[in-house]
């Protein structure tokens, strides 16, 4: 990811070499070793053209999702990781990742987990390795299986649809994801969560993991648009250049009847409609957390674990480490 090969150079070289076998003859004794020296450079080439097309394919992320309808947002996971690279935050990741899954949701070595949404299978690299041995990544994306495969990014990979798992009921230590649940559309959302609950042993563990601060601004804007609209008939909130929300104040009045159109939203926008409605309640300018869209996401994922039948064991919104650490989580058992 870090370095930059020059195709112009590549195609000097060669250039180069058949100048030398044109001057030389073919019948030098030193072709046979060029050929071979090719021949190894085609290879690496092919290689490096398919990491490109790798870093290439991606929809475009200023879009919530693919298309209408889509069913969730597919992030470019190299794209992902070049940034976290880029950004200088994989060792601080690294750090906090153990120190979530394995003080926070208490997790031991040889406890059955499941990765929800791996991508090229990134959170498994940056693991705990203790906590490697029974981690299984579920994948709809073959494009990111097959670059896990090739990068040796995990042991048990499984290509499926995180709405319907093909696991038996009550098999699993904890159900885990690095930018993956608010990755998903509503409906979705709510499937998977039926979904890891019934995978889940009695006491297993929902751990949501995010990593960008920023995100997901445009999901947040448009559901709170929407709702606004159809209660007030106003937009109230949008998001600045640094990609911070930004709210319109409102009346006691109108937060009062904000409060009571949330309870009467449908189970897909209630959680978004609920959070929005807290935040205004109480006082939009009161906490710097209600800014950042990487924890509004986060405050409106706990209402739709609480309506799958979750209850919150611990997250970054109460943790006094959670604003200065490189990834905010969410864990969450069965009710």
């Amino acid at each position: 990811l870090g370095t930059k090969p020059s195709f112009g150079a590549d195609i000097a070289l060669l250039a180069g070499g058949l100048a030398w076998l044109a001057a030389t003859g073919a019948r030098h004794p030193l072709t046979p070793l060029f050929g071979i020296a090719a021949l190894f450079l085609l290879l690496s080439e092919a290689e490096l053209y398919f990491a490109r097309y790798e870093a290439r394919r991606s929809v475009h992320e200023s879009r919530a999702f693919n298309a209408p309808g889509a069913d969730y947002l597919e992030w470019n996971f190299l794209s992902l990781e070049a940034k976290r690279i880029a950004a200088g935050r994989v060792r601080e990741m690294e750090r906090d990742i153990r120190r979530i899954l394995l003080d926070k949701a208490a997790l031991a070595g040889g406890a059955r987990i499941l990765e929800a949404g791996a991508g090229g299978g990134f959170l498994w690299k940056h693991a705990p390795p203790e906590l490697r041995t029974d981690w299984t990544q579920v994948e709809k994306n073959p494009h990111a299986v097959l670059y896990a495969g090739r990068h040796g990014n995990g042991a048990l990979f499984c290509r499926s649809d995180i709405k319907a798992l093909p696991f038996p009921d009550g098999c699993l230590d904890a159900v885990v994801g690095l930018e993956c649940f608010d990755a998903l559309a509503s409906d979705s959302l709510i499937a998977f969560l039926s979904e890891a609950k019934r995978l889940l042993k009695p006491d297993g563990r929902l751990i949501h993991l995010k990593d960008f601060p920023d995100w997901p601004d445009a999901v947040l804007t448009g559901k709170f648009r929407r709702f606004t609209l159809k209660v007030l008939n106003r937009e109230l909130v949008g998001s600045d250049r640094k990609r911070r929300l930004v709210f319109e104040p409102l009346s006691s009045e109108e937060t009062a009847a904000l409060a009571a159109a949330a309870l009467k939203e449908p189970p897909a926008d209630r959680p978004y409609a609920k959070t929005l409605a807290a935040m205004y309640s109480s006082g939009i300018g009161s906490d710097r957390r209600f800014r950042v869209p990487m924890l509004v996401s986060m405050m409106a994922l706990k209402e739709f674990l609480t309506d799958a039948g979750f209850r919150t064991a611990a997250d970054s919104l109460s943790d006094a480490a959670g604003g200065k650490a490189a990834v905010a989580y969410l864990i969450a058992r069965k009710a």
